[in-house]
């Protein structure tokens, strides 16, 4: 993202090319939370649950939020008001500077109904014919294991539009996502050009 940093204000610094970034950043955050309540459901006994719904039925008929036909949705906004969760920009903050880790808690996860998008697990740059390239190693689940591949796009000298990517297909394979960073890792930089080379038109 052009111009942020760790401790910037988010709304701050968001150019107006990367607003649809900026909206996909906050649709994750907002999955994050909702993972994190799920989470904690999940570790109350089954005899818990029970009392905690009267709670969170009461909570919402105060508030007029309350779906009688949705009560899930009520316990898990009942949970989120007292969950120590992280503001965005702290938890952009982490993302940015963790991503890898971040990956890792997803997986922990059921894989989303509408599948499980990839996400940048590692970064790298190189040259190639006098101009310097990012290389971003992307990875998502894909049943009981994880796959990945290489996107490219040239790294940005000034703010503007966001630079066209180039991606490779899928060109790792395995059931430890940190093989792959691994493996990713050791490609020497010609490796890197190579894949690039393949695909630029």
């Amino acid at each position: 993202m052009t111009g942020w940093t760790p401790g910037d204000s988010w709304s701050a610094v968001v150019p107006l090319g990367e607003r649809a970034r900026a909206g996909e950043l906050k649709r994750m955050y907002r999955s994050y939370r909702l993972r994190e309540a799920q989470a904690f459901l999940r570790l109350i006994p089954r005899e818990g649950v029970r009392p905690l719904y009267g709670a969170a039925r009461a909570w919402g008929m105060e508030r007029e939020t309350h779906d009688g036909r949705d009560p899930m949705t009520t316990l898990l906004a009942f949970v989120l008001e007292f969950l120590p969760l992280p503001p965005f920009e702290i938890w952009l903050e982490d993302r940015e500077a963790n991503r890898f880790d971040h990956i890792i808690a997803r997986a922990a996860q059921p894989v989303p109904r509408e599948g499980d998008r990839p996400a940048t697990a590692d970064r790298r740059t190189f040259r190639h014919r006098r101009r310097r390239w990012a290389a971003r190693l992307q990875l998502f689940r894909a049943g009981a294991g994880w796959r990945g591949y290489i996107a490219f796009h040239p790294e940005r000298v000034t703010t503007g539009a966001r630079p066209n990517a180039f991606r490779t297909t899928d060109i790792f394979v395995d059931t430890d996502p940190s093989a792959i960073r691994d493996r990713f890792r050791e490609y020497r930089e010609e490796t890197l050009r190579g894949f690039l080379r393949s695909v630029l038109p």
